[in-house]
């Protein structure tokens, strides 16, 4: 819940909860997001794996029946010893 507090008249303070921040506060709050780029390197890896995701996707497309035929050539070659 946002509420305007009246401790600081000559500036507006918000209210979240039992927190207290001046404009000022805030301003450097949103200057140390805009500036920090932790975040970065987490959507970095999250495009590299949806990336990687499509190619894959598109290659068993194109390349299905080829590869669930050498499964099923490799599958018959195997062969196991029965007790």
């Amino acid at each position: 819940m946002l509420k305007v507090c009246d401790r600081a008249p000559e500036r507006v303070c918000l209210k979240f909860g039992f927190t207290l921040l001046s404009g000022v506060r805030r301003m450097e709050l949103v200057n140390r997001f805009i500036r920090e780029d932790d975040g970065q390197d987490v959507v970095e890896y999250g495009l590299l794996i949806a990336t990687i995701a499509i190619v894959v996707l598109i290659g068993v497309g194109f390349f299905g029946k080829q590869i669930n035929a050498w499964f099923t050539n490799l599958a018959a070659k195997i062969t196991t010893v029965g007790t």
